[in-house]
């Protein structure tokens, strides 16, 4: 496990892998929910979204991941030149902010 992160409803969290995989799990039995995939890359580090309805994460391969929770759905954001080791969500659950190790922060429109 790379990160973990609790749901903002304390019902789930979520943990990110090097194997790319993003895994929920229901907080209180640890039951498995649901994998999510993405592109191929290490994830570093995860949050939920205010509204609990999406997951953000940064990878090795510099991108950011934001998927629906529900859906499955995954939207990669491209920009940094390193590997994205911190992401997290404003408060208005709009916008995801992502540092990396090319010295940068960046904004993106995640909804």
């Amino acid at each position: 496990m790379n990160g973990v992160a609790w749901s903002p409803d304390g019902k789930q969290i979520a943990s990110v892998s090097g194997d790319g995989s993003a895994v929920i799990w229901e907080a209180e039995s640890g039951a498995f929910v649901r994998t999510l995939r993405g592109r191929m890359g290490s994830l570093s580090d995860v949050t939920w979204s205010p509204d609990g309805r999406f997951i953000a994460a940064g990878s090795n391969n510099n991108l950011v991941q934001v998927w629906d929770v529900q859906s499955g759905d995954m939207r990669a954001f491209e920009g940094h030149t390193g590997e994205v080791y911190a992401v997290a969500w404003s408060p208005d659950g709009r916008t995801v902010a992502s540092g990396a190790y090319d010295g940068t922060v960046r904004l993106w429109g995640a909804r």
